[in-house]
C-alpha cells in the first residue's frame, strides 16, 4: 500500500507542482543524455555504441515528456539550451 499511496499523492498534487516536477525530470533526462554522450566520446566499439544509444534514448524521453508541460520563459530557455547541446552532440557522433 505504501508505494500505491505515494503514487496517489503524486497524482493529485496541484497541476503547477506536477509541472515543476516534470520540468526537473525532463532536465535530468537531458543531463543524463549528456553524460552518456561524453562517455561515448571517450570510448570505442560496443561501449561507444551503447553509450550513444543511451544518450539518444534520454533525448527521446525528454522530448516526449516535455510535450505535456507548460514551461515558463526561463524554463523554456533552459530546456532549449540543454536540448540543443545534446542534439548537436548526438548528431556529431
Amino acid at each position: 500500500m505504501g508505494k500505491f499511496k505515494n503514487l496517489l499523492e503524486w497524482a493529485f498534487k496541484p497541476p503547477e507542482r506536477n509541472n515543476e516536477l516534470g520540468f526537473h525530470f525532463v532536465m535530468a533526462e537531458l543531463e543524463t543524455g549528456l553524460l552518456f554522450y561524453h562517455q561515448a566520446v571517450g570510448t570505442e566499439g560496443e561501449e561507444r555504441t551503447q553509450c550513444k544509444a543511451n544518450a539518444r534514448s534520454s533525448y527521446e524521453s525528454a522530448m516526449w515528456h516535455v510535450k505535456a508541460l507548460t514551461l515558463t520563459t526561463d524554463e523554456r530557455q533552459a530546456f532549449e539550451n540543454k536540448e540543443r547541446q545534446l542534439r548537436i552532440g548526438i548528431e556529431t557522433m
